[in-house]
């Protein structure tokens, strides 16, 4: 506004002392013929930029009313502003037509009828030449050209407009002769009657023809403005959805190619409505077209916008193809993805799951079993991994930068749990291998233990609970005692056994740490049974010890006691063999 403004504030200015130069002009009765004429081609030029500057004004008065709506402050000054501007140029069009008239009265009074006559023939022959030697103007010609001609259409009216004076002054003056200046010049009044009717005749064919071909060309400039804004505005629309073809052949995400599929379909069918917005302008091109026209701007222009709809639709083809191709590589890539990311929570799962509650030898070998079997499994699946790689470098060449890192990451992440998940295997079967290879012997050791000492445990029963015979009683307690001894050797071998199977007990524990303790102490439990034993074989030794001391004391005096009687029965026998005497008192 403020630079519009200016620029009609300085013109208003310039314009209003020249009118003021003119208005003194017109004034001046003194001035010569050819000064006159100067003058009024000079304020017809005027005329003709007063024309032009009407948009100017009509440009500023609108951008004023624009900013009444926006703007807060200071509209008192706007208002005034054009206020200004209204007066100035209210003064400048009332002014005008009265100028024009006292400066065409001063060149009436310089010129004569007959001189006025002539210089509207040549003026007349003047324009029907130009007009003969116009270049046909058609549906196919621009705007540029229409508005061209248009204008200088115009400009031809008002320049009849300017000379209408000197045609009426003509005109009056035949109606001005006197009867005897009719009488005394008959044939040279005739004449110009002759030509003053031609000059009439002509000018209103003019007046016509130039109405005529100014409504005309106003309705092939609307004509033409329509076709070349449709032209104008499909080849944006073309240019548009090329540029966006362009920008939409790497989506970001697997929506934004779902999208772009979807938006292809869609300008396939704006496509189809844009082809019959171009049928249309050809058909409106080629209305006014003639063999022996050559075509113009708007035709080329036509034959542009069909290349441009040949290439957008073959753009979109292709797009909606690639973005079809992307899918199926997203989905592939999907199921993929999905599909290790569903064999990696499954082998956590079973190697949590495999985990023995409570330790045992067959809970460790199914351990082992499953653990194995998972490695195997997960070295089979390492082609699922292979074909992982291969979608997502597949699907990194078709999409953005931006989603190409999302997909490294992602696949880098999946392959860190891959491997996390392998190392965990091994290592989880490393373990349950060698507790499996001590569990093995500790296991066997404790039942081999159990065995034994639940069979000595049925002996030593049987020989605390049997009864002593009367006779031969020395040789039944030496046997029971060789027999206890035998117990206590075997007693020591078990004993000797629990501390091998201690030392596997505390490789186990270290192995799989204090979990297995309970289990442990429960699998040796029974071997604590042999200390007791071992002192309830100790004690049967040292009863049957002491009973076998005793008996053979009791043997030992018995067999003494036996000699001094025998001893006795002997001498006895002698003297009574001898029968000597009576040897009573030698008996007592």
């Amino acid at each position: 506004y403020n630079r519009d403004s200016e620029e009609l504030r300085k013109w208003l200015d310039s314009a209003e002392q020249r009118m003021k130069f003119w208005k003194e002009q017109s004034l001046n009765v003194s001035q010569d013929l050819p000064t006159i004429r100067d003058n009024i081609n000079s304020l017809f030029t005027f005329s003709k930029e007063v024309d032009d500057k009407s948009s100017l004004k009509s440009s500023v008065v609108s951008t004023a009313n624009q900013l009444f709506h926006v703007k807060q402050a200071d509209t008192a000054g706007l208002r005034s502003s054009l206020a200004k501007f209204e007066q100035k140029w209210g003064e400048l069009i009332t002014q005008l037509p009265a100028i024009q008239e006292k400066l065409h009265q001063l060149q009436m009074e310089k010129l004569s009828s007959r001189e006025a006559i002539a210089e509207l023939m040549t003026w007349l022959d003047h324009v029907e030449q130009q007009q003969g030697h116009e270049e046909p103007i058609n549906a196919q010609s621009s705007v540029a050209q229409v508005r061209s001609l248009l204008q200088k259409y115009k400009e031809y009216m008002m320049e009849m407009n300017f000379k209408q004076w000197m045609v009426d002054f003509v005109n009056q003056s035949l109606l001005q002769m006197s009867t005897c200046d009719v009488e005394s010049k008959r044939y040279e009044r005739t004449e110009f009657a002759e030509c003053l009717g031609e000059v009439n005749l002509r000018w209103h064919r003019l007046q016509a023809s130039l109405n005529r071909k100014i409504q005309d060309l106003e309705h092939l400039l609307e004509d033409t403005t329509e076709n070349e804004n449709k032209a104008q505005t499909l080849c944006n629309w073309l240019e548009a959805q090329s540029d966006r073809m362009r920008s939409l052949q790497t989506p970001a995400s697997l929506i934004s190619a779902q999208n772009t599929l979807d938006d292809c379909k869609d300008l396939e069918n704006q496509l189809a409505v844009k082809s019959k917005v171009l049928d249309e302008l050809k058909q409106s091109v080629s209305l006014n077209d003639s063999t022996e026209q050559t075509p113009e701007a708007l035709s080329l222009r036509v034959a542009d916008l069909c290349e441009m709809k040949d290439s957008v639709a073959s753009q979109v083809a292709q797009l909606k193809t690639s973005m079809q191709s992307i899918l199926e590589q997203w989905r592939v890539y999907d199921d993929i993805y999905a599909e290790v990311s569903l064999l990696m929570t499954r082998y956590l799962y079973c190697i949590d799951q495999c985990k023995p509650s409570m330790l045992s030898l067959e809970a460790l070998k199914n351990q082992v079993r499953t653990l194995q079997s998972l490695q195997d499994e997960l070295e089979n699946s390492e082609e699922s991994w292979v074909k992982l790689q291969a979608a997502a470098n597949n699907l990194k060449k078709n999409c953005s930068p931006s989603f190409a890192e999302i997909i490294d990451q992602k696949c880098t992440e999946a392959h860190t749990r891959w491997s996390s998940v392998n190392e965990d295997i091994a290592d989880q079967l490393r373990t349950a291998q060698a507790t499996l290879q001590l569990w093995e012997p500790y296991d066997s050791l404790c039942t081999e233990a159990a065995a034994k000492l639940q069979q000595h445990e049925e002996q030593c029963t049987q020989l605390l609970d049997a009864r002593m015979p009367e006779d031969n009683m020395i040789e039944t307690l030496k046997q029971r005692i060789q027999d206890v001894k035998n117990l206590q050797h075997g007693l020591q071998n078990i004993v000797g056994c629990r501390s091998q199977i201690s030392e596997l007990a505390d490789q186990i524990k270290q192995q799989a740490g204090t979990a297995a303790q309970a289990v442990l102490l429960e699998k040796q439990q029974p071997l604590q049974r042999a200390s007791y034993l071992e002192k309830m074989l100790q004690r049967k030794l040292d009863e049957l010890e002491f009973n076998l001391s005793q008996l053979e004391d009791f043997k030992n005096c018995l067999e003494t006691l036996e000699g001094h009687v025998k001893n006795c029965t002997d001498a006895f026998d002698n003297l009574h063999l001898e029968g000597e005497t009576d040897n009573s008192e030698l008996l007592m």
